[in-house]
């Protein structure tokens, strides 16, 4: 396996100061420029009047001279987070500015005019890892907690960000490392290194085992946490898929009438349960049938069916099983997750 120190070691580290808007642009009251590098400073200095020795963590509030205008383009907070005390382990600066697009951008555009390169996508962070700040996993945890749409993922998220899912891999990585070790050792040096005996061995591996068993078995729902549950509602026509569909996200997001095969595509929308999130499919009625138009919907949800999480299996518990369920029921046996929901429960049977 390879380990967090040899992926460093085959990084070529740049040593070039980085920029970059680092929140979202949109009307707000702050907006943040980070810049990330030896030369943060220095940069900073042909915009802003900054005393000779600029403390670490303090805020000082300055008026931001534009390089090309020379005007004031803005009043703004400057903190610095000195090496290797910052984020990414370099010497990093913080530019806190009114969220104005033109401002972040003209406050950008100083700073690649004095030297400073763009920042890649997930720049800061790789330095991050590179300086020994992060581990891998944190550092790709970083996306899963910024996608985060649930409160499970996020606490799957913040969970790898703080370094639980990096200890795990240790407490499975090294038990290992010291076996190999072992019987490599008794292999080249057998008069100094004694073998270990299988019973020995097994002893050693057996709660290894036990714990990579369980990441297996609940990998799937891992999954399920950080991406969300897709969840499919198939059945022929009329069986009220679009009114559960509806009820379930509170909302008429699905049209709704007495007339079969109303739904000529799918419609897909999202909600939180539990903190879980679901994206739900509600798929066109499955029937024989030789219209063109409605014939292209059902095959869009039969192809969503493989895709799906789980499906759920709408009947109308009201009326007796016809040739259209069974045809239903033929596409779903090979589904590992289907639920049976019958519907219609208001109405004699």
């Amino acid at each position: 396996m390879t380990d967090t120190l040899s992926l460093q070691g085959e990084m070529n580290i740049d040593d070039s100061t980085i920029v970059a808007i680092a929140t979202p642009l949109g009307k707000a009251g702050i907006g943040i420029i980070r810049l990330s590098g030896k030369d943060a400073v220095d940069i900073c200095r042909h915009f802003l009047n900054l005393p000779d020795l600029v403390a670490d963590r303090y805020v000082y509030l300055r008026q931001f001279r534009d390089f090309f205008s020379k005007r004031v383009l803005d009043k703004v907070c400057f903190i610095y987070f000195k090496s290797p005390k910052s984020y990414t382990g370099e010497d990093v600066v913080e530019i806190q500015s009114h969220s104005s697009s033109f401002i972040l951008n003209r406050i950008l555009e100083n700073c690649v005019s004095k030297g400073a390169k763009l920042a890649g996508p997930g720049e800061f962070t790789k330095r991050a890892f590179i300086h020994g700040k992060v581990s891998l996993s944190q550092a790709e945890s970083v996306v899963d907690l910024l996608d985060a749409q649930s409160e499970q993922s996020h606490q799957v998220a913040i969970s790898h960000c703080n370094g639980f899912l990096s200890q795990f891999i240790d407490e499975i990585r090294y038990p290992i490392q010291n076996c190999l070790e072992q019987i490599e050792g008794s292999i080249d040096f057998p008069e100094e290194v004694p073998a270990l005996d299988r019973n020995q061995l097994k002893g050693m591996l057996e709660p290894l085992k036990i714990k990579l068993e369980r990441v297996i078995q609940i990998q799937d729902y891992g999954s399920m946490v950080m991406d969300g549950v897709n969840c499919l509602f198939i059945g022929k026509p009329n069986v009220g898929k679009s009114s559960l569909f509806n009820q379930l996200l509170k909302q008429n997001r699905s049209i709704v009438t007495e007339i079969p095969g109303t739904t000529r595509d799918f419609v897909d929308a999202s909600f939180l349960y539990k903190g879980l999130h679901f994206k739900c499919i509600d798929s066109a009625g499955v029937r024989f049938t030789e219209n063109l138009i409605e014939k292209a919907g059902i095959d869009k949800g039969i192809q969503l069916i493989d895709k799906s999480d789980c499906v759920c299996f709408v009947i109308d518990q009201s009326q007796e099983l016809n040739d259209e369920d069974f045809l239903v029921f033929d596409l779903l046996k090979k589904h590992s997750t289907v639920m049976l929901v019958k519907n219609k429960s208001d109405k004699d049977v």
